[in-house]
């Protein structure tokens, strides 16, 4: 009867305390359950945003390399179309990478006019019935060849820190 008694006076808060238990697990286990996709989705924004920035990397990356080709294949025959295609597709390295790509970026481009001004000085000189300065135009002209065979390898030097899936490759 005493144990009647007693559970019957202490029925009441034993139950507040046992609810008061149930309750803090419930939203704790809730707490944790939000926390986790929280977690999960800022990995999955992360991802997102390293896979954007490829893409964008990756698009200035294939018009510097075709620029480079058409450059390899006949400097004398790229037109300013190509040019102007090329600036289009790299304007944003600015926005993408560090100044050691935007540099070489721009190099590419200024070594790309200076063939093309050569040319048209030669060209320039052959309508006016001169003769044109042979040598000079042929070790210039054969020293900016050079380099742009050169530069494939330098393309995938200066971009392959840009164009990985590491953790670090968000630059």
């Amino acid at each position: 009867m005493i144990l009647y008694q007693l559970f019957k006076d202490f029925a009441g808060p034993i139950a507040i305390i046992i609810a008061s238990v149930v309750a803090a697990f419930v939203a704790w286990r809730l707490g944790r359950t939000q926390a986790n996709i929280s977690k999960s989705q800022l990995r999955t924004s992360r991802e997102k945003l390293r896979l954007d920035l490829f893409e964008k990397r990756y698009a200035v990356y294939v018009a510097a390399r075709n620029f480079i080709d058409i450059l390899n294949r006949d400097a004398n025959l790229y037109d300013d179309t190509d040019l102007v295609e090329f600036e289009i597709w790299t304007g944003d390295a600015w926005f993408l990478f560090k100044h050691e790509v935007v540099d070489y970026l721009l190099d590419l481009k200024k070594r790309s006019i200076k063939i093309q001004l050569l040319e048209k000085e030669y060209q320039t000189h052959l309508q006016l019935g001169q003769l044109p300065p042979n040598e000079t135009y042929q070790n210039n002209k054969l020293a900016l060849l050079k380099s742009f065979s050169d530069d494939i390898p330098k393309l995938k030097e200066y971009f392959q820190p840009y164009l990985g899936f590491n953790e670090k490759d968000i630059v």
